[in-house]
């Protein structure tokens, strides 16, 4: 699948940004759409991807997906929440701290609302504070539309907005067709 990416960056007819880009890129994204688009399928779908592509880096990409209703006010309850979502890291090369300090945390938050400053706060306060982790939010593009919520973070940490598009028929055909195979 492909999804277009931010108005700034599109064209015309518009650029394409696909899986193996957010995959293997090192950009913080905001991926935007409708209610039912995928937004929660793709992340999870990152997640899994990225646990995958991990075969053959020195710092591997860590995903961590929640939820933004989740989130609670404190720092602590934010790295608490964070931590829980992680497998255990006892044996293991890296603890918590260090993934987040050499940059191989990947903060994948779904049902983002830039409006719920209480969340949007706690967010900002983790981007401040570990600019070497990488995020990527998923947010219903209904809500900047209804609320006048702007699109792009305002954390001082680079964004980029990928539009999520709706398939046509012949792309979900596809879809179905190769769900199972490799490329």
């Amino acid at each position: 699948p492909s999804y277009a990416v931010s108005e700034e960056e599109k064209s015309e007819d518009h650029q394409e940004c696909s899986m193996v880009d957010l995959v293997q890129g090192t950009e913080n994204y905001l991926i935007v759409g409708k209610r039912e688009y995928g937004k929660t399928t793709l992340l999870r779908q990152l997640a899994l991807s990225l646990i995958t592509s991990n075969t053959s880096t020195a710092a591997p990409a860590i995903p961590c997906v929640i939820e933004f209703p989740d989130i609670r006010r404190g720092t602590g309850r934010f790295h608490r929440l964070l931590r829980a979502q992680l497998p255990d890291t006892d044996g293991y090369e890296f603890t918590f701290d260090e993934l987040i300090k050499i940059g191989s945390l990947v903060v994948l938050i779904d049902d983002f609302d830039f409006s719920d400053e209480i969340r949007h706060g706690v967010v900002t306060d983790f981007l401040k504070s570990h600019p070497t982790a990488r995020f990527i939010f998923a947010m219903n593009s209904e809500l900047f539309q209804d609320i006048g919520v702007p699109v792009t973070p305002e954390e001082g940490v680079p964004f980029t907005t990928v539009y999520m598009e709706p398939f046509n028929r012949r792309q979900m055909r596809r879809l179905v067709e190769r769900w199972d195979l490799k490329p």
